[in-house]
């Protein structure tokens, strides 16, 4: 890491040292796996789109952690879904982006960083892509161990049993909460 510990965050890019990130659990492995063989091609086919922590903007630079985002949608519960418009609350599913993978460095936990990335996608979703396209809510199909970390950023349950027993359930923010369009 750079002497002063800044981090810059910036799309992938070719080159970059996708083999360096360690998550230091056996269940973040296909985090690491996507992150070496895949990222940078989902990236360039837009499948999903990569933002990685690094200590240079140039293309070469370790990853210190990254946040991938994908188009999705949402189904919720009743209860859950949006009450206004009211002839939308009767739709089963609701447009959303999802944060297909976040990890960070084992180096660089409990710094701020997921948090960080977790407001820059609430911040490129609400000020770029809500301004041109249907978009309610940010989601992510959470691992059962970071179900705390993304309760504390703001993310709640999908209130089903099914749901919440599930592997990686999903859980979601309503961005029509921050956008002041």
């Amino acid at each position: 890491m750079t002497e002063d510990n800044s981090l810059i965050l910036r799309e992938i890019m070719l080159g970059d040292k996708t083999d360096k990130l360690s998550l230091g659990n056996q269940s973040f492995i296909p985090l690491k796996i996507f992150l070496e063989k895949d990222a940078w091609q989902f990236h360039e086919e837009n499948i999903a789109k990569t933002f990685v922590l690094v200590d240079s903007a140039n293309a070469g630079a370790r990853i210190y952690g990254y946040i991938t985002l994908t188009c999705s949608a949402i189904e919720l519960e009743d209860g859950q879904r949006p009450a206004h418009p009211a002839r939308a609350s009767r739709y089963p599913a609701y447009p959303s982006v999802k944060i297909a993978r976040l990890a960070i460095d084992v180096c660089m936990r409990g710094s701020g960083y997921g948090k960080q990335l977790i407001d820059f996608a609430i911040a490129h979703v609400t000020d770029k892509i809500m301004l041109h396209v249907g978009c309610r809510f940010l989601i992510v199909d959470s691992k059962q161990e970071s179900i705390k970390f993304y309760e504390k950023a703001g993310f709640m349950l999908v209130n089903s049993d099914n749901n919440k027993n599930s592997e990686n359930p999903m859980m979601y923010i309503d961005l029509h909460l921050f956008n002041n369009n």
